[in-house]
């Protein structure tokens, strides 16, 4: 179990880390900060600290793209896989991404949860 504090209620809450869970998401980038916040609380029995540099949570805090993909992938090893590939063609304009591929999955077996 862990304890957070609940910021509307000012109470600590007690969650237990899910076991048997088989979870698919699909998204788009919203659903992949929740997917690694959720994740992250799973492997670590914690949730992310809003504090915590680089965020997992918050791509920005890394230099890249291709950083954030690599770290959160390590971070998360040896449970998750991800074919995480980002091919960017630039432009005058602005940035445009002609291939994006970002297909993640997380499996810990001792806890019997994929997601």
């Amino acid at each position: 179990t862990t304890t957070f504090f609940d910021i509307l209620g000012g109470v600590n809450t007690t969650i237990s880390v899910p076991k048997n869970l088989h979870l698919v998401m699909l998204g788009d980038s919203l659903t992949r900060f929740q997917y690694l916040s959720f994740v992250y609380f799973i492997r670590y029995s914690k949730w992310i600290a809003p504090d915590m540099l680089p965020n997992p949570t918050w791509e920005h805090s890394y230099e890249s793209w291709n950083i954030f993909s690599n770290l959160t992938k390590a971070m998360l090893s040896p449970y998750e896989q991800c074919d995480c590939y980002r091919f960017m063609k630039k432009s005058i304009a602005k940035s445009e991404y002609d291939l994006i591929i970002e297909n993640r999955y997380y499996l810990d077996e001792s806890k019997n949860s994929s997601v």
